[in-house]
């Protein structure tokens, strides 16, 4: 039966369909293929503008719970590091810094209050953190001779 099947295959090699056949076959074939692509359709469609709003609003959301995040929270990491990283943009970076370091001093001794030494030390980390850029960008007293 392989024997064959592998014969008359291979006798169709050489054969060739008549332009007649081979257009209706091509025809068929383009028909078909356009009403897979109709049929193809979803019932429930988001248009693209809805998708586009709704991925912006999700970047609004996760950038707002990021500059919200507590101490014992996991996105306070990033919180951090995108506070340290607005230094540079303030137009006055020294007094930033310093509402930054009062503002993780004031954290940091809220959860202390609480008891949660875990969120404690990360303020604490946070606040020198703070305080290593302050002393960093603040201008150095002149000495006299």
């Amino acid at each position: 039966m392989q024997d064959s099947l592998a014969r008359a295959l291979g006798g169709l090699k050489g054969a060739r369909m008549d332009d007649v056949a081979a257009d209706e076959i091509r025809k068929r074939l383009e028909q078909a293929w356009t009403e897979r692509g109709a049929r193809r359709r979803p019932r429930f469609v988001i248009p693209g503008f809805a998708r586009a709003f709704a991925v912006a609003a999700l970047v609004v959301v996760v950038a707002f719970a990021t500059m919200r995040a507590p101490a014992d929270s996991p996105l306070y990491g990033a919180r951090v590091a995108v506070e340290d990283s607005l230094v540079s943009l303030q137009s006055d970076p020294v007094d930033y810094l310093s509402q930054l370091y009062a503002e993780r001093l004031e954290e940091a001794a809220r959860f202390e209050a609480t008891g949660n030494a875990l969120a404690a030390s990360r303020a604490r980390s946070a606040q020198s953190d703070a305080l290593r850029l302050l002393y960093q960008i603040s201008p150095k007293p002149e000495q006299s001779p």
